[in-house]
């Protein structure tokens, strides 16, 4: 229409920028608008440095003081191009993370109430929607480019400030999303394995493809013990990358796997959102008396502190950042959910720190024998047995917590 009439054309481009950025706008939940905002500032970046976050940073401050209802055109395009991939990602999270309520019914004797895998509530996806559009605008700002890694130590002021533009319960929801992300890898870690083991000997073509990594097969027990470096680097690679890994299959799955995360296997950068929100929960310089005292549930909002946050914390509003004693809180995203669909669950009438003991064994994935390992053992069978067992049983609740997942 717009082509076929001057006139048309004529309305548009005088009102384009209007226009993208209502589109863009209408594909989040309103009011995460600003959040939005800064996402579009951080997809101009591609090469992330210390100029370009200081830069980012002085954006952002004037976003504050001079809202507009527009966004320029390349940042509405960006985070127009972004909206599905988030919304894959909700539906996705809230699928794993649902089906970890319902693993832990027979070991809490909790309700078999069905209310649980409910359709999302407009507040739920509207909380979900927020942390990724966070966790993606903390990749843009801070992740590594191949071979050329940020310098560490000058970027951690801006990566501790980048997070305490959070309360202690919003950097909680950007934690779940990221322990999600690293669950989530490791099963297509796992998966890929499967595929090489499925293989007849070592000569298919997924096994040939993990034998031209260099300096070592990707398949062998070296190469397995830098695979927290791997899954560091993917994450590191934006949400649409991870989702192309997690909707393929067979040789395209190892193909974005192994020729991706192999080059990095030096990849330590200080950048990432578990080293960050670790250092914020053991030297905190948080303004407690600001967020300190108890708290009541005042309805569901994305302004309002959910029920669940609530309830781990025992009706006070938090004031730290990432703690390790609610990691299993966190596997099942407990900050996200209504009030409806905790009470369905019968979460809610159980002590927290209970509830905190299962989690997802992410600790001893890397120490799991490798497939050159299975393959040259003299008890092939056996190891593939105690594979399945583990994989059928992921949660753990040994009373100590060491891993890679946010602390």
């Amino acid at each position: 229409m717009i082509r076929a009439s001057p006139r048309f054309l004529q309305v548009f481009r005088s009102q384009k920028q209007h226009l993208l950025s209502q589109l863009a706008f209408c594909q989040y939940h309103p009011q995460i608008r600003d959040d939005v905002r800064k996402l579009g500032k951080a997809t101009m970046f591609r090469h992330p440095d210390l100029n370009t976050v200081h830069q980012y940073f002085n954006l952002v401050r004037q976003l504050a003081f001079y809202e507009s209802p527009q966004m320029p055109e390349d940042e509405a395009i960006n985070v127009f191009g972004l909206a599905p991939t988030i919304h894959w990602f909700v539906q996705d999270y809230s699928r794993y993370a649902l089906q970890f309520i319902v693993m832990l019914r027979p070991r809490l004797q909790l309700k078999q109430d069905m209310a649980v895998r409910n359709p999302l509530a407009t507040v739920e996806h509207g909380r979900i929607q927020k942390a990724f559009v966070r966790f993606e605008t903390f990749r843009y700002l801070f992740a590594a480019e191949k071979n050329a890694p940020l310098d560490d130590t000058a970027i951690t002021q801006y990566e501790r400030r980048f997070m305490m533009e959070y309360a202690p319960d919003e950097a909680e929801e950007v934690a779940c999303i990221r322990d999600y992300m690293v669950r989530r890898l490791w099963e297509a870690f796992k998966d890929l394995e499967d595929d090489a083991l499925e293989e007849p000997g070592s000569d298919g073509p997924i096994r040939r493809l993990g034998q031209t990594c260099q300096p070592f097969d990707w398949f062998s027990r070296i190469a397995k013990v830098h695979f927290e470096a791997y899954i560091e680097y993917l994450i590191s690679c934006g949400l649409p990358f991870l989702r192309r890994i997690f909707e393929a299959k067979g040789l395209d799955r190892a193909k974005l796997i192994i020729l991706n995360s192999y080059q990095r296997i030096d990849y330590i950068s200080g950048a990432t959102q578990q080293s960050t929100l670790a250092n914020l929960s053991q030297n905190s310089d948080f303004d407690n008396g600001q967020y300190d005292g108890e708290a009541e549930y005042d309805g569901e909002g994305l302004d309002t502190l959910s029920q669940g946050l609530l309830w781990a914390n025992r009706e006070r509003v938090p004031t730290e950042w990432g703690r390790p004693q609610l990691k299993g809180l966190r596997d099942w995203g407990y900050v996200f959910w209504t009030r409806d669909r905790l009470g369905a669950s019968g979460i809610l009438d159980r002590d927290p720190q209970d509830v905190a003991m299962f989690r997802f064994w992410e600790k001893s994935r890397h120490r799991e024998s490798s497939v050159e390992e299975i393959l040259e053992s003299p008890h092939p069978r056996l190891l593939r047995e105690t594979r399945k067992r583990a994989r059928s049983n992921p949660i753990s609740d040994e009373p100590e917590f060491d891993g890679i997942a946010t602390p």
